[in-house]
């Protein structure tokens, strides 16, 4: 009972945060839609028509697929990391550290809730697609299916995010390489091309890319596809709790946790 009340004290404080600084939501906003534009613009579906066989309007869905996945997962791994980089270097960390809860636990929810309310800013992409193609009820239906399944990614993105985060705790900022990451995921993984080397589903949103992509096509499901999906995003979790519980022994037998 304890726990489900900090899940609830958790979403309130992350929701005021968020009414507070709707400037950063609106950013968040233009950045996303200004890149979707960038890569439409860049001739992006182009690659899916000859790929897949399919029409100019599919090979535009077909990339908004990839792109939602690289959205979710790219605003998870900013968030774990912006969090912990940002609370270790005011001090707030430790002060966390002292609560019954594990940190671990605290930062998903945070994570959790952070990328739902992150949804409105699919609202400008879904806007320009409407304008520039059109949708069918079936493509609705398609945008809406990759938003929840994109979302068990983020269990594996947040465990990414932890192991980044391990490097915060020792070095308490991380610099532009984030964003370095967040750009090379967009252009090494299947998101804006339809890749089909296997080695790209050891990273978490991939697999789930190409699962939402059959059932447009109206392909038949892979099991293994499905299979690979759950199983790597559950082991990018465990291998990021590890490192984070190691980064945190760590500091607090040789680093400067003020409070141990």
């Amino acid at each position: 009972m304890k726990y489900f009340n900090a899940i609830k004290w958790e979403m309130i404080l992350d929701t005021k945060e968020y009414l507070q600084y709707r400037i950063g939501l609106f950013m968040d906003f233009l950045v996303f839609t200004g890149t979707f534009l960038a890569v439409y613009f860049m001739g992006s579906t182009q690659g899916f028509v000859s790929f897949y066989n399919t029409s100019e309007a599919g090979g535009y869905i077909l990339v908004l697929i990839g792109y939602i996945f690289w959205q979710n997962a790219s605003a998870a791994l900013g968030y774990c990391v912006g969090t912990v980089s940002d609370e270790t270097s005011h001090g707030i960390f430790e002060i966390r550290l002292q609560s019954k809860f594990h940190m671990e636990g605290i930062l998903f929810i945070k994570l959790v809730i952070s990328c739902l309310i992150h949804l409105v800013t699919y609202v400008g992409i879904i806007i320009f697609g409407n304008a520039v193609v059109g949708y069918s009820s079936n493509d609705l239906k398609i945008i809406i299916l990759a938003i929840f399944v994109s979302l068990f990614s983020l269990v594996g993105m947040y465990g990414i995010g932890l192991i980044f985060g391990s490097i915060c705790i020792c070095e308490k900022k991380v610099g532009s390489l984030i964003l370095v990451v967040q750009t090379m995921l967009l252009f090494v993984t299947n998101a804006i091309s339809p890749s089909r080397a296997s080695v790209i589903y050891l990273i978490p949103f991939t697999s789930g890319i190409d699962i939402v992509r059959d059932i447009y096509l109206g392909n038949k499901v892979s099991n293994y596809l499905i299979l690979v999906y759950v199983i790597v995003n559950i082991l990018w979790a465990i291998a990021g709790t590890v490192c984070f519980r190691f980064a945190l022994r760590y500091e607090k037998r040789y680093g400067a946790f003020d409070n141990y």
